[in-house]
């Protein structure tokens, strides 16, 4: 039967594990081995956060501590722009929604803290690491640790293929933790659900067989300055063949996971800009639409260091460059903060470069 493409990323979204399922403490026990008062200070209840173990596997907001945007804006504000104002902004795009599901304290005085960001139907897990201080060191988006998303279907929509996402933290230390997470290209069919809400079973799509799967496993250490290392390569293991295009987007996936910190993954951005400028020339698929979303994240958590690599790089730009103007042309960043984030840069030769450089760039379909 003729199969239709509809890539729809996040349809069937299975999150939320109990954070009871990672073998944590009460909170009063971290407190005896860490300075918290940096969380407990904006009011956020202790009580209701798991310490984490050896192992952790995510949380939920039933068994989590939501945030609210004053708190948000304290904790992540630095690296997510949507919390960075005074009150939320209306104009956001993503605005999410943001818990607390775990602490862990770390050698040298620092504090893992993990949250998870509910968005639209689908939800990431993230990591930041702060000082006694309270003040943010490294963070990192670890992804969905539980999703199931369509890839094709069948004519009458009942069953097909798509990916399934299992992830979970482990092996973790006062010195570092590992991600092992696993990807699968299953077969699915509609199945009747457990009663839903309205006390009816509901179809929801079930997978039946493995086509191919591809492990990886994440190992980061935490130095001494309170930044996370992600050791390279990444660790990977396939069962089956998995096709290029799905190949190219793991690795797109993959920068996500690497600390802010970390200023080689502007590199590595760029290198996969140009495996993307090559693909999509071959192949109809959501390839570019990725990129851009990755390049729109990076820009988002660390536009300075964004800038400084493109002003640096301005003899031999690659398509970076590129895919950089694509997120403002198509208005997934405002041209006011690419104005007012230049603007802060240090007078000198690299800002007057990005000023004239970007002098046109806007939405493509703005008139005047």
């Amino acid at each position: 039967m003729k199969t239709t493409k509809t890539f729809l990323t996040a349809l069937c979204v299975m999150l939320l594990w109990a954070c009871t399922a990672s073998g944590g403490q009460k909170a009063e026990t971290v407190q005896k081995q860490a300075d918290l008062s940096f969380l407990t200070s904006l009011g956020i209840d202790l009580n209701k956060v798991t310490t984490i173990g050896t192992d952790f596997n995510g949380g939920s907001d039933a068994e989590a501590q939501s945030l609210t945007h004053a708190q948000g804006r304290a904790l992540l504000g630095q690296v997510i722009p949507y919390l960075s104002g005074e009150t939320p902004d209306e104009q956001a795009d993503v605005p999410g929604n943001f818990f607390i599901t775990g602490v862990k304290p770390m050698a040298g005085g620092y504090t893992l803290v993990m949250f998870l960001i509910e968005f639209g139907d689908g939800s990431s897990e993230s990591v930041g690491i702060y000082d006694s201080k309270g003040t943010l060191t490294d963070f990192a988006d670890l992804g969905s640790w539980l999703d199931f998303g369509m890839e094709e279907a069948e004519q009458d929509m009942r069953s097909g293929t798509g990916y399934k996402t299992e992830a979970g933290m482990n092996s973790i230390t006062e010195k570092g933790f590992t991600i092992d997470r696993s990807l699968k290209y299953v077969n699915w069919k509609l199945e009747k659900s457990t009663v839903g809400e309205d006390d009816e079973p509901y179809p929801v799509p079930t997978p039946t067989g493995t086509i191919w799967e591809l492990k990886k496993q994440y190992v980061y250490t935490l130095d001494a300055n309170g930044r996370l290392r992600l050791a390279m390569p990444v660790k990977t293991r396939t069962t089956g063949t998995p096709d290029r295009v799905s190949l190219l987007r793991d690795e797109i996936d993959d920068l996500d996971f690497l600390p802010v910190s970390d200023d080689t993954r502007f590199d590595r951005l760029n290198s996969l800009a140009e495996k993307v400028n090559v693909m999509t020339q071959e192949i109809d698929d959501q390839l570019q639409y990725n990129i851009e979303v990755m390049a729109w994240r990076y820009f988002d958590a660390t536009p300075q260091a964004f800038l400084r690599w493109i002003a640096d790089h301005r003899d031999n730009p690659g398509h970076i460059l590129k895919i950089f103007e694509s997120i403002f042309s198509k208005a997934y960043v405002p041209k006011e903060r690419l104005v007012e984030q230049i603007s802060a840069m240090p007078a000198g030769e690299a800002r007057d470069y990005l000023e004239r450089l970007t002098a046109q760039w806007g939405p493509a379909d703005a008139v005047g």
